[in-house]
């Protein structure tokens, strides 16, 4: 007789389910880091300007600062989208992290029931064939018994 777990289609399901909770996570943290590098490289990419501006002669300067003024309010509110962007994509990072350790512990939890359940079964069975053995000895030595010839 061969070992059949009736919740075997159920932690089957969950493996599925904990795969693809997994490649969502690999997607977000591939989407988090584009987006992280993009606003690095654009706060960089201001900084640089600043440090241009700066370094510009005086003529070039002042009009260079009020040109860079002018539209500073604009890249200070893209950052700060960019910034929100960031904190939101991370927050839900951790909550899918959260979704994922409770689906891995809820699979190993399945898993570990399912290896008792089968130490169970493979124990009973033993105990089966070794009735059935003993039922066979005891029939062929009353069999011997009555006919000794």
């Amino acid at each position: 007789m061969q070992f059949v777990w009736r919740l075997q289609r159920v932690l089957d399901l969950k493996e599925k389910v904990e795969k693809v909770q997994e490649a969502a996570l690999l997607r977000l943290a591939v989407e988090l880091t584009a987006a992280k590098m993009v606003y690095l490289q654009e706060k960089r990419q201001l900084h640089e300007t600043m440090t241009a501006i700066g370094k510009s002669s005086p003529g070039k300067r002042l009009p260079q600062q009020q040109f860079f003024l002018k539209y500073a309010a604009y890249d200070n509110e893209r950052l700060g989208q960019q910034s929100l962007t960031l904190q939101k994509m991370e927050a839900l990072q951790k909550e899918k992290i959260a979704e994922l350790v409770e689906l891995k512990q809820a699979r190993k939890g399945m898993q570990k029931m399912r290896t008792e359940a089968k130490r169970a079964f493979e124990t009973q069975q033993e105990k089966r064939q070794q009735k059935e053995s003993d039922d066979l000895a005891n029939s062929a030595f009353a069999h011997k018994r009555r006919n000794p010839s």
